[in-house]
């Protein structure tokens, strides 16, 4: 049985592009480790867009699991703009403001104001994944997978 090092990791995948990025991360473990997801790595997808699995060339299915997607929307984003002082300095007034709920569209301000009108579940979903993954040590059974370090890498995944 072999043994593969690994490090302690979150990715965290932005929008549509950040989704595609991690579905294709998860297909690649699950070709090279039999498994979609090493226990010492977290997923988290957060977009606007309601998630979508990846389907491969063998027609298998990659998708994400519970916990690894927040689905971001906003019902009256008209009103996280008007009322919010820290939205007001960057949010610009030509942007159509109607709910989001299936997409931004690619507007990126609409990503980013969906973002931030979701903080707080934002916010725990990237504590609890931190707190996953900073739990690990030398002496859990991490099957085929033995921590090299206790040192932990973030990577954050979007399109420009």
């Amino acid at each position: 049985m072999a043994t593969y090092q690994v490090r302690k990791t979150i990715v965290i995948g932005l929008g549509g592009t950040g989704r595609d990025a991690v579905l294709r991360m998860k297909q690649k473990y699950l070709e090279t480790y039999g498994t979609d997801r090493p226990p010492t790595t977290q997923f988290l997808v957060f977009d606007t867009a309601s998630t979508q699995p990846l389907i491969t060339k063998n027609d298998d299915r990659i998708e994400l699991s519970k916990g690894e997607f927040l689905h971001l929307t906003v019902a009256n984003p008209g009103s996280v703009a008007k009322v919010n002082k820290e939205v007001k300095s960057w949010f610009p007034k030509n942007v159509p403001l109607n709910a989001i709920n299936a997409g931004a569209g690619q507007i990126r301000t609409l990503g980013r104001l969906s973002l931030f009108a979701n903080g707080n579940d934002v916010y725990r979903a990237i504590s609890a994944a931190f707190q996953e993954v900073k739990s690990l040590g030398p002496n859990h059974d991490l099957g085929d997978f033995k921590l090299i370090n206790d040192s932990g890498l973030v990577h954050v995944i979007g399109s420009m």
